[in-house]
């Protein structure tokens, strides 16, 4: 400590940035993106159903099958997929942005080096931080590997996700399992975040 420095300023200093730390998801549970996005599911599922009920309306009748309804229904899905993997892309890519800002500005390191997950965790492995320990890692790799999945492959579901319960019996990629597998996993990046915070204010501090 230089004769310049106040042993007080210094300790007030640290409770800021454990301050800091320890809100840092709190900031991050406001998600515009996705209330956004649901409204729409919410009403193409909507849509989904009453073609559904109408379709099986119209067999009870005695009526054969029609092209309409196959294309209509198939259109309907086709979009509530395409929105279902939206939500995959960017809940990834918001996680990586985050964990990005909370290691570097923990650290004062430029956030342009980790620009893939390896730097990530190997930076981490450098403090001695276990991160296959924290809180919903298990969750946080399977949402890399189905938004690798999504953004590297076609509709068919690959090796990297077979794993996965929601994929594991299924051979392409489809709304439903898409938004199970969402709604189970929505929490986890936000309590790895968390765990990893306390970590950082341990490491530190």
């Amino acid at each position: 400590m230089s004769k310049s420095e106040n042993p007080n300023s210094i300790t007030n200093n640290i409770e800021i940035n454990k301050i800091h730390l320890a809100l840092f998801v709190e900031k991050l549970k406001n998600n515009s993106f996705n209330d956004s996005v649901d409204g729409l599911i919410s009403r193409l599922q909507s849509e989904l159903e009453k073609k559904n009920a109408e379709f099986l309306n119209f067999l009870e009748e005695g009526n054969n099958a029609n092209q309409g309804y196959y294309l209509d229904t198939n259109f309907l899905e086709d979009r509530l997929l395409a929105l279902s993997e939206m939500k995959v892309v960017y809940a990834y890519k918001n996680f990586e942005i985050n964990i990005k800002q909370l290691i570097g500005g923990a650290y004062g390191v430029d956030t342009k080096i980790f620009y893939e997950w390896k730097e990530i965790t190997t930076f981490l492995k450098s403090k001695e931080i276990e991160y296959i320990h924290l809180k919903g890692y298990q969750e946080i790799l399977d949402l890399r590997n189905v938004n690798n999945s999504i953004k590297h492959s076609t509709h068919g579901i690959d090796n990297k996700i077979k794993y996965i319960l929601e994929f594991s019996k299924i051979n392409q990629m489809r709304h439903f399992e898409l938004s199970e597998f969402l709604d189970r996993i929505k929490d986890f990046p936000n309590k790895f975040l968390d765990d990893l915070s306390s970590k950082i204010s341990d490491n530190l501090y």
